[in-house]
């Protein structure tokens, strides 16, 4: 049974977080949806910069996914409200996972409000991605990854730095 990921997007783009998940989902052979939020409810009131970022964002992920052969469908929706509209695209589409990605310095791809509202509604499964930013970080999540392999009947993906 194949798995159907839904990564929410609403500003902000990370290119790292994205090629994460990407070659995360090629790795369990997910596919993955991308959805772009964007504010309002009509798209004559959307500002420019908002449809930008939701156009680079959806080229990012479709790049992405052909280089690492990735199956998906990429969608924007206006939206007032972004945490239901993203609990509503889930399901309307049978996604059995919602992405978050959290840094260091803050969230990736939807910001710490739309974040903390869909960890504290639970109305999606949810996993959630914490990607560091240092060497450092990256060293302790490889070794936490290799203790987790070794305890735990499925593998754990902790994903960070470069290939």
């Amino acid at each position: 049974m194949t798995r159907r990921w839904l990564l929410p997007f609403s500003w902000g783009i990370d290119v790292q977080a994205i090629d994460a998940i990407v070659r995360l989902a090629a790795l369990e052979e997910a596919s993955l949806i991308a959805l772009s939020l964007l504010p309002g409810a009509k798209m004559r009131k959307l500002r420019a910069e908002h449809w930008q970022q939701s156009q680079d964002f959806l080229e990012v992920v479709r790049w992405k996914s052909q280089r690492y052969g990735v199956r998906g469908a990429a969608y924007e929706l206006l939206s007032e409200d972004f945490g239901q509209s993203i609990v509503s695209f889930a399901r309307k589409f049978g996604c059995d996972r919602v992405l978050v990605i959290r840094r260091p310095h803050g969230d990736a791809l939807l910001p710490a409000p739309q974040v903390q509202q869909l960890l504290r509604e639970r109305l999606v499964p949810l996993i959630l991605f914490y990607l560091p930013e240092s060497a450092e970080e990256v060293s302790l999540g490889r070794r936490l990854q290799d203790w987790l392999k070794v305890h735990w009947p499925r593998p754990v993906a902790h994903i960070g730095g470069t290939r």
